[in-house]
């Protein structure tokens, strides 16, 4: 706008915009002296010192900048942005608990506006700090089978840090499932025997399962260890080798012929048929397993 002007009065003759162009210029010079009367004067910029927001809005609404690229009012809409970085941090210190990728957002926009000296901005970056850390041993946790008791004491850590985490709601899912499976466990173990082998089957199967280690997942698995060898024992004495039939057929069947299914000879797969049962003669696979006519007890 000045040079414009330095121009035109160099020109010899009367430009009808010249009055215009002055007139703008003065109503320019005039605003932007309110503008830095709004604005800080100190070096370390403190809340208490500035305008309101309605004043600084204000003054941004005025016709004199409009289509004039002034200092003043880029000083403005800065200031307008520390003065919501305040109101939001404000928010976010009173939330009972904090996304922590919100606290990192926070504390970056606060070093743009030149605002980390403010003891708000240091708060965030404290516990933002001390919230990925923690995430850091929570994902070495994760990354691993960890002990029960040890992904509890994370999620009590976790917790008191008022912080939300992908990590400690991940932690938090792995110790409820964790805590359901050692109940049912525990049940099960001090059941003196009522517990049936499919439970205990089961149990163990979803131990694997869990990516947790529970102090009763060794004992189901013994358990169900045990019941295994018994059972391979007791088949040994009871069915014949290769008898398609079960032990607990074997065991309960009346002399009538078992219907079980066997390798057909010729290769051909499974073929359904009466099978050798627990009493028949002898003791050799290649007769046992063919199918019989029936029981010769």
């Amino acid at each position: 706008l000045q040079a414009h002007l330095r121009a035109a009065g160099s020109l010899p003759l009367r430009l009808p915009q010249e009055a215009a162009l002055r007139a703008k210029e003065a109503g320019a010079r005039a605003w932007a002296r309110e503008a830095e009367g709004a604005l800080q004067g100190a070096a370390r910029w403190q809340p208490s010192d500035a305008a309101s927001e309605e004043k600084l809005r204000s003054l941004l609404r005025r016709p004199e900048p409009a289509g004039l690229t002034l200092p003043a009012a880029e000083s403005l809409s800065r200031e307008l942005e520390r003065l919501g970085w305040v109101r939001e941090a404000a928010a976010l210190s009173e939330e009972p608990k904090p996304r922590l990728d919100a606290l990192k957002e926070a504390t970056s926009r606060a070093d743009l506006l030149g605002l980390s000296h403010l003891p708000a901005a240091a708060s965030l970056e404290r516990r933002a700090a001390a919230a990925s850390k923690w995430c850091g041993r929570a994902n070495n946790a994760l990354r691993r089978r960890s002990y029960l008791n040890q992904l509890q004491a994370l999620s009590a850590e976790g917790a008191a840090l008022g912080v939300a985490t992908e990590q400690l709601e991940e932690i938090d899912e792995r110790v409820a499932s964790a805590a359901r499976w050692s109940e049912r466990a525990r049940a099960a173990l001090a059941s003196g025997g009522s517990a049936s082998v499919e439970e205990a089957v089961a149990l163990a199967t979803e131990a694997a399962a869990l990516d947790v280690t529970v102090a009763e997942e060794g004992k189901v698995k013994e358990l169900v260890q045990s019941h295994e060898l018994w059972a391979k024992r007791a088949t040994g004495a009871f069915v014949k080798r290769g008898c398609g039939a079960s032990l607990l057929e074997a065991l309960t069947h009346r002399g009538e012929p078992l219907e079980t299914t066997a390798e057909s000879e010729d290769g051909g797969g499974e073929q359904s048929g009466t099978t050798a049962c627990c009493f028949c003669t002898g003791n050799d696979a290649a007769t046992t397993s063919k199918f019989m006519i029936g029981c010769d007890a």
